[in-house]
């Protein structure tokens, strides 16, 4: 049976096989790292390891070409005694070196207990806010009244009798068309509010801070962000607001907000290694915060991707962005700007 973790680099072990876990790898710099890595643990063990990589967002193809360029400098005796397994489509193929067909039939109904406990558990969908931020959205950018249907449906992604409940506890915010249609007749302030005090569980925000003592700027993280180029990725925080309102009366930027789409229910931080491995998860408030990412639940996440290929979080997540940076007073000038935008 696999045991729990009992090295730095081993997610678990299943008789001789130290198993390492990563998910959605989608860098075949991160993949050259992480066979390196194991390496340096075969050589001075007398163990073998399996990669398992879950849902991949390189090919197999690729996968296959660099291990068989890792083969090709590595001792054979230390080769062979990697073995990648790619998960996909609720599938597990065997790539390199072949396992026998008893130890693979076992095996194989182990791992998804691994995958299961790879990353962080993030929040369940909360219909009521994920439907106030669409309606505030709509309103930013004026875009007029919608029918419940497309809410559910489209924009939150779930039946319609939630969305007719959330609509009812919005009250008098909510103007009713005799179409059916919807739409907020003024900035729901309360209801914000109430948002500002939640909008961390509502998120799933999860908070990183540097332990090196030398972080990186933001600046250059989002630049290797920019380099995974994941559209599920949207850049939001400081960057974000002053791509939607240039004049914000702000000047650089201690932290990097990013929005990611994900309907999921675990968050894999293997990206944030790529990133930076001096970036650690943390809950402690007085600890500084130079990456936060926040978790976008719903259906349609409503990006902007500019004419570089830019891909921005919605105004509404750049204002939320703002104040959980106690960036209050641009937050206040960034509320009124967009209100503004969204009378034109």
């Amino acid at each position: 049976m696999i045991r729990k973790k009992t090295r730095e680099f081993a997610d678990g072990q299943f008789g001789k096989f130290l198993i390492e876990v990563k998910n959605n790898i989608s860098a075949t710099r991160t993949l050259k790292k992480i066979i390196l890595d194991i390496s340096y643990e075969l050589i001075n063990s007398n163990k073998e390891a399996i990669l398992l990589l879950t849902d991949p967002k390189i090919t197999k193809k690729r996968i296959e070409i660099e291990l068989e360029k890792f083969k090709k400098i590595i001792r054979p005796e230390i080769a062979d005694r990697l073995i990648v397994i790619v998960y996909e489509n609720k599938k597990f193929i065997t790539l390199g070196s072949d396992l026998n067909f008893d130890i693979e039939s076992e095996l194989f109904r182990f791992l998804p207990q691994l995958i299961k406990k790879k990353g962080f558990r993030l929040n369940p969908t909360d219909i009521y806010f994920e439907l106030l931020k669409v309606m505030i959205y709509q309103l930013f950018n004026n875009k007029g009244p919608l029918t419940t249907e497309w809410l559910a449906k489209n924009a939150i992604g779930c039946s319609y009798p939630p969305i007719a409940k959330a609509l009812k506890n919005l009250g008098n915010y909510v103007k009713r068309h005799s179409d059916r249609r919807v739409e907020l007749s003024h900035f729901p302030k309360d209801e914000w509010n109430k948002l500002l005090v939640m909008s961390d569980k509502v998120r799933s925000t999860i908070n990183f801070t540097d332990i090196s003592g030398q972080p990186r700027t933001p600046d250059l993280l989002l630049g290797k962000i920019r380099d995974l180029k994941r559209r599920d990725i949207g850049i939001g925080g400081v960057f974000g607001s002053i791509y939607y309102f240039p004049d914000l009366n702000i000047s650089g930027s201690h932290r990097l907000d990013i929005s990611i789409h994900s309907r999921n229910n675990e968050f894999d931080p293997e990206f944030i290694e790529y990133l930076d491995p001096g970036l650690k998860k943390t809950n402690d408030p007085d600890d500084p915060v130079h990456l936060a990412v926040h978790f976008l639940r719903r259906k349609e996440p409503f990006f902007t991707s500019d004419k570089s290929g830019e891909i921005w979080a919605d105004p509404v997540e750049c204002l939320l962005d703002l104040h959980e940076a106690h960036l209050e007073s641009q937050a206040e000038e960034f509320l009124n700007h967009m209100l503004i935008e969204g009378e034109k």
